[in-house]
């Protein structure tokens, strides 16, 4: 099945890239990818699930932007808030199960598909993918390889540098790193997952 090298990848990514950043992840964390298929099924996602998380703010505030964006991740932790002079920002990664589905209840994953809720519990990181907008970018990107040249990348990675960049999101989530700091919004891609997906291409060919 094709999500399995999916995950596959993003589990191997995923750890490329935190002993790349110097993120302190366990080597045991996983990740589960699932494919939405349509644009309105993920305008649901975005109503019943995205818009419910402590993510949804800024680019993902609103469902219109959300309808733009190919990906969506986020990793289970709970947000802990200090105020004093300044306001702190600490996320706590949670590891037991239980609180987990309890999160999947009121973050609404449970509401728009039980099924994906289950399996989702049994992983660390989230991503989900906009498979209809991926498809239309992979089409439309196929036809002007000149762009693709100019912007770094292949089209035949477009869906591995998507997933690189949803697990560096994650690990600035699980490690409060800011890595993708100054995104170009009219580069496809980010200087980091770039670099990141190459390193880790070379490192692969070994």
């Amino acid at each position: 099945m094709q999500i399995d090298s999916d995950e596959q990848f993003a589990n191997d990514i995923l750890h490329f890239a935190a002993r790349r950043f110097k993120a302190p992840i366990s080597e045991t964390l996983t990740v589960m990818v699932e494919r939405i298929p349509t644009q309105l099924r993920w305008f649901d996602f975005y109503l019943d699930v995205a818009s419910r998380t402590h993510f949804a703010s800024g680019e993902w505030g609103s469902p219109q932007s959300f309808t733009d964006f190919d990906g969506f991740s986020y990793v289970w932790n709970i947000i802990d808030t200090v105020y004093g002079n300044d306001q702190v920002v600490t996320l706590d990664l949670v590891k037991d199960v239980d609180k987990r589905r309890e999160l999947a209840e009121s973050q609404g994953l449970v509401e728009f598909d039980r099924e994906m809720a289950n399996r989702a519990i049994q992983h660390d990181g989230l991503i989900f993918l906009n498979q209809e907008l991926i498809d239309i970018r992979i089409k439309t990107l196929s036809s002007n390889p000149e762009f693709c040249m100019k912007n770094h990348f292949r089209v035949e990675d477009y869906l591995k540098l998507l997933i690189t960049h949803e697990c560096i999101n994650m690990i600035e989530d699980a490690d409060n790193q800011n890595i993708i700091i100054m995104h170009n919004p009219h580069e496809t891609f980010d200087k980091p997952t770039l670099q990141t997906f190459d390193a880790y291409t070379q490192e692969s060919k070994k």
